[in-house]
């Protein structure tokens, strides 16, 4: 069968295999060869399909892209550099390929918002030797350092057919969530790590990538968990103080806010939804401050600012060192 009646499906496996960088093997994702001039065309598909997942591209003499994508927008762009991964403005990275000239080796990947934000931290750190377990004899014994770890970390553990990518949330807490990709599927668990454990090949490398790093990837991803503690440990506070119908009121009003600016983002009394993926920690930082400006301003008229100053600093101080500094740099609200 022909590939827009031009290259056998053979050759796209021929010239995608020795194209395209290996994040992970080709075998886990879509492959296609994009003719000459089609690129923009094949993006904009994507794009007008509101689909979430990973692209990457490849041209002769030219480094691999990785695109990122939550429900057709477009977050990030990585260009793979030999010593690092650089990343582009969403805005402008096609104007810097001239694609009219020369064939695209595109590979895809469907995610969710979640799996966008474990894939960009791997990205970020995937050329750091010093995060490799090469030969790894066993995840079992490696897990229980991983989950006394003080601050968050991501665990990738390579099989010869699969793939596994373990979030740990740090001091001593069990993961909730972890990923498995095998030839075209992606299996999701949040009930723990007995599938991998119990994995039945023998493991070829174990990486673990510290949230110590402070990478842009792990800063969002440090800045969405804070936001996300901070709203449930305020809301338990509220509940106290002025009752579950008030509280309504302000879930309703930090909703109505989020709704308003098209965040894909929600709040329930005990847990916040959010499905928001950033091109940048700034702009990460921007949405969540002004979500949680509705409801510490409420706490702030109950409570007054000393007695916020002390609830706010007791809650920060609960989160990891990384985290903490996260929030320092970009929360500016808390300082208030």
């Amino acid at each position: 069968m022909c590939l827009y009646g031009l290259i056998s499906q053979a050759c796209v496996n021929i010239i995608l295999n020795i194209m395209i960088t290996p994040l992970f093997p080709p075998e886990f994702t879509e492959q296609t060869i994009v003719p000459v001039g089609m690129l923009g065309e094949s993006i904009h598909t994507y794009q007008s399909d509101l689909q979430t997942g990973l692209v990457q591209l490849s041209y002769p003499d030219y480094p691999t892209l990785t695109l990122l994508f939550v429900r057709g927008q477009l977050v990030t762009v990585y260009r793979d550099m030999p010593k690092e991964v650089e990343r582009l403005a969403p805005l402008n990275w096609l104007d810097s390929i001239d694609g009219s000239s020369q064939r695209t080796a595109l590979r895809t990947l469907a995610l969710t918002p979640q799996d966008v934000r474990v894939f960009k931290i791997l990205i970020e750190q995937q050329n750091d030797a010093n995060c490799f377990v090469m030969g790894g004899s066993g995840f079992e014994p490696k897990l229980a350092n991983w989950l006394d770890h003080p601050s968050a970390a991501l665990g990738q553990v390579c099989w010869p057919n699969a793939e596994a990518l373990v979030l740990f949330p740090g001091l001593g807490v069990h993961p909730n969530y972890s990923l498995i990709m095998k030839e075209r599927q992606i299996l999701h668990s949040s009930s723990g790590l007995s599938e991998i454990i119990n994995w039945n090949e023998p493991i070829k490398s174990l990486g673990y990538f510290g949230s110590e790093a402070l990478t842009p990837a792990w800063k969002e991803y440090l800045l969405h968990n804070s936001f996300s503690f901070l709203v449930i440990n305020l809301m338990g506070k509220y509940e106290k103080l002025i009752g579950r119908l008030q509280l309504n009121q302000i879930v309703k009003d930090v909703n109505f806010k989020a709704t308003a600016h098209d965040w894909n983002l929600s709040i329930h009394i005990n847990s916040v939804n959010d499905q928001c993926v950033f091109s940048s920690p700034e702009s990460a930082a921007e949405v969540y401050s002004r979500l949680l400006e509705v409801v510490i301003t409420q706490l702030r008229s109950m409570l007054g600012p000393a007695i916020l100053e002390m609830l706010l600093k007791d809650m920060t101080g609960q989160l990891s060192l990384p985290a903490r500094r996260v929030v320092d740099e970009y929360f500016l609200l808390l300082k208030i």
